[in-house]
């Protein structure tokens, strides 16, 4: 069984970086970590769903500001994968490419599937 980060060293398939969301939150925040990635990822769906109505809509630069969001949160939870994928589907907004854009919805719902089975996983652990 592979040792889940935060409790060994990162595997690079690891959808985030433990260690330096550790440093963001701060070991006092880091016991609220289920809770504060579980809120996140219950935002996913949400928001993939009103960036595709945006897309749908021909609304580009709304799906610009919400991927954009999404990176941004991302980032600040060391999601590297899940920021790497709502990156894709930023610029594919950007350029208003319907084909990648919907290629990036998937991208995102896929890594924040990853990113939940990392939870599930560091829960049962901790």
């Amino acid at each position: 069984m592979q040792e889940l980060t935060g409790i060994g060293d990162r595997t690079p398939d690891e959808p985030l970086d433990f260690g330096r969301l550790t440093q963001t939150l701060g070991n006092e925040l880091v016991e609220q970590l289920p809770f504060l990635l579980g809120s996140l990822l219950d935002e996913v769906p949400v928001q993939m769903s009103q960036i595709g109505y945006a897309i749908k809509a021909d609304a580009w630069p709304e799906g610009v500001r919400m991927a954009h969001g999404l990176k941004g949160t991302s980032r600040w939870f060391a999601a590297d994968a899940l920021e790497l994928a709502a990156l894709e589907l930023e610029e594919a907004c950007r350029v208003e490419n319907l084909h990648a854009a919907e290629r990036g919805l998937l991208k995102v719902k896929l890594e924040a599937a990853r990113l939940r089975e990392w939870l599930e996983r560091y829960t049962a652990h901790s």
